[in-house]
């Protein structure tokens, strides 16, 4: 996972454990909403940066694909797309952690 994605993981956990404490001490609802609100806008962010670098990588993919490349020519793109799609597959978690607080 790159350094500024597990960094966001980390910050969004320790966001989400406060976020716990508050409602566990008898926060209101809404404040607890907005503040799930506000945590999740980057993850938003990165989430939409991801699948327009999947989109393009996909696009280079078939079109390598197409023209026939070599696999030294292809392979680079393949190992970018296994890692926008794991990356990817954090982004989706994170934000299913926030819609399961948001619902608790």
């Amino acid at each position: 996972m790159p350094p500024d994605l597990l960094e966001e993981v980390f910050a969004l956990n320790e966001e989400l454990d406060e976020i716990r404490d508050m409602r566990a001490s008898g926060t209101p609802s809404g404040d607890l909403k907005a503040r799930l609100e506000k945590a999740r806008g980057p993850i938003e962010e990165k989430r939409a940066v991801h699948e327009a670098q999947l989109e393009d990588l996909s696009a280079k993919w078939d079109t390598l694909v197409d023209r026939g490349a070599p696999a030294t020519e292809r392979r680079p793109v393949l190992e970018a797309l296994r890692e926008r799609v794991l990356e990817r597959n954090y982004i989706n978690n994170l934000l299913a952690g926030i819609e399961k607080e948001m619902s608790a």
